[in-house]
């Protein structure tokens, strides 16, 4: 019998069947089985192995799973495979001009402060930035870039009291600013120099003192002078001028009487101009006009005994004064009717003026000026012609007051407020020297006749005038402000002459006023020079110095020996 063969075939079981997922199938003795692909199992592979179990997402962060693995969905402000890192920010970096930061990292929700420098400053709402975290809360930021701190400065010290305009808008801490007084203005210099200065957290600067207030240079008290009244001031302001006044029976230099305040170049001190002047006895000369003599002028050292000896002139001298500045008598000439001068001995006498057609009475010398004033007889009129330096004699005149209803006399200048006066029968009136204003009468008497003499104390503030009637013996004096107010002297001459009947009163022709006493030419039965001290006082006292060599004393002058 033949071998019988028995084959035996292992039917592929995986034959149409699907391991799914990628798995593979692995074919069994009547059956199969799937070999999954990780991350899925069963029989086939279907079922997903769910890789969160067993599996920690920390921090509150969600798994999620994947095939053959998984994924964690963090909470805001975590990271990492599991959530366990936290979302930070890193260091904030440092400003400029601020503090070093002092952490290396940030939490989100979390603060930090920068801090400025000392003597730096920003606004206070960029000095702090927050660590924050991105809309999804993967990613932590500082929310503001690191601030710049800028200088703390002072700001313009602003303007003294009295002082240059500044020259600066700011200044820097430790930086000092000067001040500057103005012109004439002065401060303790301690107080013009000002310093930028921090506060002690370096915060805020401010100037070191208030803007100084600079106060006007001033000289102090002139200080008395060598026989002088007493200083009436305590202090005097740059420009500012303080005229001394002589002790009575004390004359002096006038250019030595008044003393200037005045500043220095700097404009930081003030001193008076000159040191206080010594006042000295005076020493003067009187000038006598003869009407019974010719061809002479008689003069005196001013001086108890009245020694008279006298200058060769021109044939009837009359009215006469003086002109300090070139040092000349003047006088007018009744028979030729022309002004002459001379120096005080007589001598280098020329013309001043061409013959007038009447007799020239009063003259006067403006001397700022350089110009002769001249009362005319006839017509009434007062001219004037200038004495400058250098002009030719003899001149013309020009008219300086016309339409005069009374006769002329005498006249008298007073430079310092620019008035020409001039007495007449009943009146004494004056006019400015530049001719703008308007005549104007000063005193007023219609029981008067000849106002023949007129002098003027320019010392007394107002000027005080003193005049004499030559036929009714009435002397007297006023303030050169007022009208009509006058105070009469005749009763305080205790003279026989001069109390006596009515027509023995044509004495006093002249008066003039010196150094605080009063002096008359005085005829009569002992003619001379009639002298009142102390005229407004209670110790007053009056004499007469006998001229026997003088006919009939017509007028005088009175010149200080200082200003010949």
């Amino acid at each position: 019998m033949g071998q019988v063969t028995i084959r035996t075939y292992d039917i592929d079981d995986c034959v149409g069947t699907l391991c799914l997922n990628g798995g593979t199938c692995m074919d069994d003795v009547n059956g199969f089985s799937c070999k999954c692909a990780p991350g899925y199992t069963g029989r086939t592979c279907n079922i997903d192995i769910d890789d969160c179990v067993g599996t920690l997402c920390l921090n509150g962060g969600t798994c999620m799973d994947d095939v053959n693995g998984f994924s964690c969905k963090c909470a805001p402000g975590y990271t990492g495979r599991t959530c366990i890192i936290e979302v930070k920010c890193g260091s904030p970096e440092n400003g400029t001009n601020t503090e070093s930061v002092s952490i290396t990292e940030g939490y989100p929700g979390e603060p930090y402060n920068y801090t400025c420098s000392h003597g730096f400053t920003v606004d206070p709402n960029n000095l702090t930035v927050v660590c924050q975290l991105n809309t999804k809360g993967t990613i932590a930021s500082w929310s503001l870039i690191p601030p710049t701190c800028s200088e703390v400065k002072c700001g313009s010290p602003g303007n003294g009291t009295n002082t240059e305009s500044v020259s600066i808008t700011e200044g820097y801490p430790g930086k000092p600013y000067n001040y500057t007084c103005s012109h004439g203005f002065t401060v303790d210099p301690n107080n013009l120099t000002i310093v930028c200065q921090l506060n002690t957290k370096g915060t805020i600067a401010s100037w070191s003192l208030i803007p100084p207030t600079c106060s006007e240079v001033k000289c102090g008290l002139p200080g008395n002078g060598t026989n002088t009244k007493s200083v009436s001031i305590t202090e005097g302001k740059p420009g500012e001028a303080y005229n001394y006044t002589c002790s009575h029976g004390f004359t002096v230099d006038p250019n030595n009487l008044t003393v200037v305040c005045q500043l220095n170049t700097k404009g930081t001190i003030a001193s008076w101009s000159l040191i206080p002047p010594t006042c000295s006895e005076p020493t003067a000369k009187i000038f006598v006009t003869d009407e019974g003599s010719q061809n002479k002028i008689f003069v005196a050292d001013l001086q108890d005994d009245l020694n008279f000896t006298d200058i060769p002139s021109t044939k009837e001298p009359r009215y006469i004064t003086y002109d300090s500045v070139e040092k000349k008598i003047h006088w007018t000439d009744k028979e030729t009717k022309r002004v002459y001068r001379a120096d005080v001995d007589g001598g280098n006498r020329e013309n001043v003026t061409f013959e007038s057609s009447d007799e020239l009475r009063g003259i006067a010398i403006a001397e700022t000026s350089r110009t002769l004033y001249i009362a005319n007889k006839s017509p009434r009129k007062i001219t004037s012609v200038s004495i400058a330096k250098g002009t030719s004699f003899p001149r013309s005149e020009k008219d300086f007051v016309t339409g005069i209803t009374e006769d002329l006399y005498s006249l008298e200048v007073d430079e310092e407020e620019g008035f020409l006066y001039w007495s007449m029968q009943t009146k004494i009136r004056r006019k400015p020297f530049n001719g703008s204003g308007q005549t104007e009468t000063i005193y007023s008497n219609k029981w008067l006749a000849k106002i023949t003499g007129l002098s003027i104390d320019l010392s007394r503030d107002p000027p005080l005038i003193f005049a004499c009637d030559y036929e009714k013996t009435r002397t007297f004096y006023k303030a050169a402000n007022t009208k009509n107010t006058e105070n009469e002297l005749a009763y305080l001459m205790d003279d026989p002459d001069i109390s006596g009947s009515e027509e023995e009163q044509e004495l006093l022709r002249d008066i003039s006023y010196f150094n605080g006493s009063l002096y008359w030419t005085k005829d009569g039965s002992h003619k001379g020079i009639a002298v009142l001290t102390n005229y407004d006082s209670v110790s007053v006292s009056f004499q007469v110095k006998e001229a026997d060599v003088i006919s009939k004393p017509f007028q005088l002058l009175i010149i200080d020996v200082n200003l010949m």
